[in-house]
């Protein structure tokens, strides 16, 4: 049987149906408000119904709460509908025309998935199409966009998870709780805090933590822009971009990570603390580094600006610190390295050292153009190398302080390669150098003495250069 409530008098307090048939119940052309409240029956703007499992509205706005009991479908009819399920159950939904939305407030943890433009399922058996946008309740929600799009999804009170798995959502709201968006090889730009899209496509809101694929993945963090959890970078290589970068949590992954400015010029400062002219790294946030990257490198490939440290830093996974275009310089005076597993320091311009402990892995240290100052010590605590590389045009290749400027391997070899096209030396050791064991190689080259040794203590000493000054070894 089918009821058009659009025919009936208007003075009539209930319709009761056969339950053993298939009954309909289609709503007036005006806004309806249907309540459920046990199987197959409830109220429409109060009037009571009995024994229709199918409930269609009309060309107007339908809102339909579910409140109990169950239904075996809703179809929204023309107009702009709501589906609101607090308790109870519907077998399938279809907002059909309009823009229609479905909301889910049973504040369980629930598993949405959108599989088709419009349309998906929610825990898998309850289906639905034409609905442009959903929102869940206050459980820790599994959202997987597998195909298709979709106006908006929002996540409600509890930790939910976004996947990205080949669906295209417009936009997307995590709102309360901790919550995740993963992608399988993803672009993710940060415009605000927790908020931004990907790949320019999707936005999203309210999301702490971002979870790349097995693929690349970049996250650009434009002016003003953070993100309070983690990244995880999985499988591929990672990429963190920003003129600052201001990341609350863990950023892990199991490939290489880079961490470069967006502007090739932009200072860059590590362990120090906050600073709106540089991209700043805290000692917290270097230590928020997960061991496990292949490689961390820090700095653009054509940095030219200054690298600089504001306190004592330490790194889990072989790290390179780079400025090496035009005037790119580093100074790591104002505190202290440790490198688990080696480091690299290059620059174009002058290269100025603090203190470095190096516990295995090697230790190298390159200027471009410029001079490198070993100003405190220098150390290899496993068996790797120490290499030293200067080449200045107006200075020392390499000059070593008197007092602190110490180089040290634990049976690693040292090589020390300076050059000067000025009168001073291409090498100029000032202070104690000792390889353990190891061989110690100087290659000096300049107008005026090539290497200018005043104290040695390593074996097997290798000279190649214009003339050696002092010998003291």
């Amino acid at each position: 049987m089918t009821v058009d409530l659009g025919t009936i008098a208007s003075d009539i307090e209930l319709i009761q149906a056969n339950a053993s048939t298939t009954n309909t119940l289609i709503g007036s052309n005006i806004n309806n408000t249907w309540s459920l409240d046990g199987a197959n029956q409830g109220n429409v703007n109060g009037l009571g119904f009995r024994e229709f499992s199918e409930l269609i509205g009309g060309n107007s706005t339908d809102v339909f709460n579910l409140n109990g009991g169950n239904v075996q479908t809703i179809n929204g009819g023309d107009g702009d509908d709501s589906i609101v399920l607090n308790s109870g159950s519907v077998n399938s939904i279809d907002g059909e025309l309009g823009t229609n939305s479905f909301t889910d407030n049973r504040n369980v943890d629930a598993a949405l998935t959108i599989s088709g433009d419009n349309q998906g399922s929610l825990d898998g058996i309850l289906p639905f199409t034409n609905i442009q946008s959903v929102q869940l309740g206050s459980g820790n929600d599994i959202i997987t966009f597998t195909s298709g799009t979709i106006a908006s999804v929002r996540g409600g009170d509890g930790n939910d998870r976004f996947e990205l798995s080949g669906g295209i959502p417009v936009f997307i709201d995590g709102q309360l709780g901790s919550n995740t968006l993963a992608d399988l090889n993803s672009i993710f730009t940060l415009t605000g805090t927790n908020a931004g899209n990907v790949d320019s496509i999707t936005t999203f809101d309210n999301v702490q933590n971002l979870i790349g694929g097995n693929g690349d993945d970049t996250v650009t963090f434009l002016t003003g822009a953070s993100l309070t959890g983690d990244i995880t970078g999985n499988g591929g290589a990672l990429i963190l971009e920003g003129d600052e970068i201001d990341v609350g949590g863990i950023i892990s992954g199991s490939s290489t990570l880079l961490i470069r400015p967006l502007t090739p010029s932009q200072n860059i400062i590590l362990g120090g603390i906050s600073n709106t002219t540089s991209l700043d790294l805290s000692s917290t946030e270097l230590s928020n580094l997960a061991d496990g990257f292949t490689s961390i490198t820090i700095g653009r490939g054509d940095s030219s600006g200054s690298l600089t440290l504001g306190g004592t830093i330490a790194f889990k996974d072989p790290v390179t610190l780079q400025m090496p275009s035009s005037t790119g310089n580093i100074n790591t005076t104002a505190g202290d390295i440790t490198a688990a597993e080696g480091i690299i320091l290059l620059a174009n311009g002058n290269i100025s050292t603090g203190v470095i402990t190096v516990n295995s892995g090697d230790l190298s240290i390159t200027s471009q153009a410029e001079t490198v100052s070993v100003n405190n010590a220098l150390t290899n605590s496993g068996t790797g190398q120490i290499t030293i590389l200067g080449s200045s045009a107006s200075s020392w290749g390499i000059v070593t302080n008197l007092t602190n400027g110490v180089i040290r391997s634990s049976g690693g070899d040292i090589s020390l390669s300076g050059s000067s096209t000025t009168l001073f030396e291409g090498i100029r050791l000032n202070s104690p150098m000792n390889s353990n064991g190891g061989d110690v190689t100087f290659t000096g080259t300049a107008t005026g003495t090539g290497v200018w040794i005043v104290d040695n203590g390593g074996v097997n000493i290798i000279v190649t250069g214009k003339q050696i000054g002092r010998a003291h070894v």
